[in-house]
């Protein structure tokens, strides 16, 4: 700093550098105000279409119900969630911020197998369907709910599908170790004894009882598990196909069906 910039500070003559310099912060300052105030004004702006849509959603709380309870085995983060997403005082588009999260759970392959697929998801499926149904809930909103509920269907049918499935295998092998039995039964010439007798002879669908090995399988005919020893005109491997047929017996009760063999032949 020169002696003369430095004498003319000291009498109180600013340079005309300084004043450019305090000139540009105050502008720059007082635009930044501006920028800041008219970003406010216009977010609440009922003219501004995004403000608009936004406050409509915080504003919508229909009268969906929705259970909070779910799976025990569930932590604590996703009761949470079910508690928001059963909140009727909460925001729809939070509530359904968390029916997603809570959807991701129970939509697991863990969670779904072995369940009634009627059940899978029921708490969410209901809230979604209600929010979807509901006439105040915004079109964005209704889109969300049904695909969420599209997701739910299409779990619920790969379910009944599979389950369909495994009974129709267990009843086919129910069928094929009854008809060895009767099979025997014949050949040993007392079928119609053990008809007469009543006797509990035959396995039964609800009966507890082991698979084969490699049953079900595919549903191929003859499966591809058996298929070797069914298409083999060996007598041996068939044998061996039926002896695996004749082991399989009820375990929840007494499956004696052998003693009938010894029963006088009609």
């Amino acid at each position: 700093m020169s002696d003369t910039h430095t004498r003319a500070t000291a009498r109180g003559i600013v340079p005309s550098a300084m004043i450019d310099e305090a000139t540009r912060a105050a502008r720059a300052a007082e635009r930044e105000a501006r920028r800041k105030a008219n970003q406010e004004r216009w977010a609440n702006d009922p003219a501004n279409a995004n403000h608009t849509r936004l406050q409509r959603q915080a504003a919508v709380t229909p009268a969906i119900e929705a259970e909070a309870k779910g799976d025990s085995n569930g932590s604590n983060s996703l009761q949470r969630m079910r508690d928001i997403m059963s909140d009727a005082g909460a925001p729809l588009y939070r509530r359904l911020d968390a029916a997603e999260c809570v959807l991701t759970f129970e939509l697991g392959p863990g969670a779904a197998a072995g369940a009634d697929p009627d059940t899978i998801a029921a708490t969410s499926y209901r809230f979604l369907r209600a929010a979807a149904d509901a006439p105040e809930t915004p079109e964005a909103l209704k889109f969300r709910a049904l695909k969420s509920i599209i997701t739910v269907e299409n779990t619920r049918a790969q379910v009944k599908n599979t389950t369909v499935e495994y009974m129709a295998k267990r009843e086919l092998l129910v069928n094929l170790v009854n008809s060895e039995r009767q099979r025997l039964y014949r050949q040993a010439g007392c079928w119609r004894r053990v008809v007469e007798s009543g006797s509990d002879w035959a396995l039964s669908l609800n009966d507890d009882f082991d698979w084969l090995p490699g049953w079900p399988g595919t549903w191929q005919w003859p499966a591809s598990e058996f298929a070797a020893p069914l298409e083999q005109a060996s007598r041996e491997r068939n044998e061996a196909f039926r002896a695996q047929l004749r082991a399989v017996r009820a375990k929840n009760r007494v499956d004696d069906w052998e003693r009938l063999l010894g029963e006088n032949a009609a």
